[in-house]
């Protein structure tokens, strides 16, 4: 398809809808640019084999996004009330729009007369809406599907539609606008929504929204941190990228206002931050409420491309390349809930779609189903197929990354693997600790994708206990019972230490502070990611002991940057414990000053059991004082193995992918020690080959 150039004339843009082309703007590297150098060294590995992945992944997407909802057999009262009016406008205009995107793109014509009835309706009853934020959602929906159907439709169809949206008035029709909320800190992401929806409606002549946006952009703004991020109520990183990808879509059409510019630094900045926080698995973050479901990795993939666009045009080709490449593995990681199971699932386990397993109540899957497919739609305008991939951070490795305070994320990538802790979490959602361990090509839910929450706002079922927990430490209390670190946020403060960083090996350590640690008590984690799995120790220190701590190569939480070869260069590795030294030293002490006074030392290790479609066998084995549990699904295994006493408890608790059962491990000592590893079965093929 020939691309289109998307300049404003007269507030039209062309007839066709894509793909967009981006603006080449000259905003600006962050004043970090380690991440930018980072990329300028990586090689291309001599195996390296592209995913094969092209825009039409997008619509593939789009189409399976569509599949549950029956729309073969569907007349004009689908979706509608007794007096013919949507019922759920949110989902409906998402539905006209992914509809009309795959129509628009040579898919789906045999649904072109239910898609113009669905578009006459959904335009009809939106400027009749008040009160009901699935307005604010609506209006980009209608105008991207109108912008699709442009050269599909009667011209005098075309233009009834276009009547009916230029009645929308943003100050009666939606519900998050300056006006309605006093209180501006509750003015968020919904806000952008409508505004994209009210700047779409410009571009095709419908409105006028200079002054509209221009009163809600500065509130906006404030909501950025450092890094680019933006900060939505409560930080949930699924949220940073939804409102960053609506701003996205605003200047991809053209947007040239007062705040362009400001706005363009901060995607940028906050563009790297997303390509550097992808998992090995090709997974966003975890992290707050959204989380988990498919349309966060179509989000991801629609901010990779607009990325990937932005620094081809400008000639950084491996940086564009690297975004690339990670919108395809954003892509690939959700091929195996939406294209390979059927119905295709919302939320990333495999239970039954009536059990609501997962979810929030507000996700429900009629609304939360077609969300990933006009996300993808929006990576599908976004995507341009000449820009060739090159490897990305998620699967090239060796660096540490810090998001800012508000979002209290450190990442670790190395060897193909990668690991996120959440240092404050929210515990409606997550747990404080280690989260999440990712090996590239094995089940996310395997290692732990999500840490699993004590009173989630999400949906379990009867049977399935709610816990806090993640991998890490607990220690005794004075009665006896157990603090857990999941358990933890209040008052809890921490210090990040990078040991090393290099492709395949990471070495860093944490000390907590505070909280409900044990009166005078510091506790320290050490993580080695290597090629032989992730080792950690976990140890009580006293206060005294950490005062003067390590101090070269120390970063505060939040200052979000990559500490890369300039910090091993300054702080040295030739003392940096490797995954062998976490096994058998005693860190934390000085020779002949062994304590007694500290309390017993406990660890967690959460082992999958079941995701709604497969369940894990669990196999022990021990030799000595070494014990190792290890979790078997098909071919692929997760192994803990350790020297403490290890506990499996019968209970199953849960979080959004599934059913875990929590391993304990006990130690009379004061550290605690254990190897987790993500690998494969040899198969009776990989023997004859």
């Amino acid at each position: 398809m020939k691309k289109a150039e998307l300049k404003r004339e007269d507030m039209k843009l062309s007839r066709s809808a894509s793909p967009v082309q981006l603006p080449a703007r000259g905003g600006g590297w962050p004043s970090d640019r380690r991440l930018y150098a980072y990329i300028d060294e990586m090689e291309v590995p001599a195996d390296f084999v592209t995913t094969g992945e092209t825009r039409e992944t997008y619509l593939q997407l789009m189409e399976a996004s569509l599949s549950g909802y029956g729309l073969e057999l569907a007349d004009a009262s689908w979706g509608r009330d007794g007096e013919g009016r949507p019922q759920d406008m949110q989902a409906y205009s998402r539905i006209v729009c992914v509809l009309g995107g795959l129509i628009g793109a040579g898919r789906r014509a045999e649904l072109q007369p239910l898609w113009e009835q669905m578009m006459e309706a959904a335009c009809r009853q939106l400027p009749r809406m008040t009160g009901d934020q699935m307005a604010d959602f609506a209006t980009k929906e209608l105008l991207l599907a109108y912008k699709a159907m442009k050269l599909h439709v009667d011209a005098g169809q075309l233009r009834a539609w276009a009547d009916l949206l230029a009645t929308v008035d943003p100050e009666v029709n939606y519900v998050h606008t300056r006006t309605a909320v006093p209180d501006t800190d509750r003015l968020h992401n919904i806000n952008l929504y409508n505004m994209a929806g009210e700047y779409l409606r410009q571009t095709e002549g419908m409105t006028d929204a200079d002054s509209y946006l221009d009163a809600h952009w500065p509130l906006q703004l404030g909501r950025f941190d450092d890094n680019g991020m933006y900060r939505d109520p409560g930080c949930p990183l699924l949220y940073d990228l939804a409102a960053r990808c609506h701003i996205q879509l605003m200047l991809a059409y053209s947007y040239e206002g007062p705040y362009a510019e400001e706005l363009d630094r901060h995607l940028e900045a906050g563009g790297m931050m997303t390509l550097f926080l992808q998992s090995a698995a090709g997974h966003i973050p975890y992290g707050g409420r959204s989380s988990q479901f498919q349309f966060n990795e179509a989000l991801a993939a629609a901010c990779a491309e607009y990325e990937a666009s932005r620094h081809q045009r400008a000639g950084r080709v491996k940086l564009a390349g690297a975004f690339k490449r990670s919108a395809r593995l954003s892509a690939q990681a959700v091929r195996r809930w939406v294209l390979e199971m059927t119905p295709p699932r919302h939320v990333k386990n495999g239970y039954a779609i009536g059990s609501g397993y997962g979810a929030e109540p507000y996700a429900y899957y009629d609304k939360y189903m077609v969300t990933l497919g006009s996300f993808a739609y929006m990576a599908y305008l976004f995507a341009d197929d000449a820009i060739a991939e090159q490897p990305c951070p998620a699967e090239a490795g060796g660096y540490v990354l810090a998001t800012s305070p508000a979002f209290h994320q450190i990442v670790a990538s190395a060897g193909g693997q990668s690991i996120q802790l959440d240092t404050a979490a929210d515990g409606r959602y997550d747990a404080t600790g280690l989260g999440r361990y990712h090996r590239r090509g094995m089940p996310a839910e395997l290692g732990l994708s999500s840490p699993l929450s004590g009173a989630p706002g999400y949906l379990l079922p009867h049977g399935v206990a709610a816990r806090a927990a993640a991998i890490g430490p607990g220690w005794e209390r004075p009665d006896g019972t157990v603090a857990y670190l999941a358990e933890q946020a209040a008052g809890l403060e921490h210090r990040l230490t990078v040991h090393a960083e290099e492709a395949d090996r990471v070495v860093f350590s944490l000390v907590y502070s505070g909280g409900e640690l044990p009166d005078g008590h510091t506790l320290r984690e050490t993580y080695a990611l290597s090629p032989e799995g992730l080792d950690i120790e976990a140890v009580l220190e006293l206060e005294e002991r950490v005062a003067d701590g390590d101090r070269a190569g120390e970063l505060r939480a939040g200052e979000g940057m990559l500490l890369h070869d300039a910090m091993a260069a300054e702080q040295g590795t030739a003392g940096a414990p490797g995954p062998g030294d976490l096994r058998g030293a005693q860190p934390g002490t000085d020779a002949g000053t062994a304590r007694t006074d500290l309390s017993p030392i406990r660890y967690r290790v959460p082992l999958f059991c079941d995701n709604g479609a497969e369940e894990s066998g669990l196999a022990i084995k021990c030799n000595g004082d070494d014990v190792q549990a290890t979790v078997i699904l098909g071919d692929d295994r997760y192994s803990l193995s350790t020297t403490g006493r290890l506990d499996i408890e019968e209970e199953r608790c849960g979080n959004r992918n599934g059913e875990y059962r929590l391993a304990v491990i006990r130690s009379d000592e004061r550290a605690i020690r254990v190897r987790l590893t993500l690998w494969r079965a040899e198969t009776a093929a990989d023997r004859k080959t």
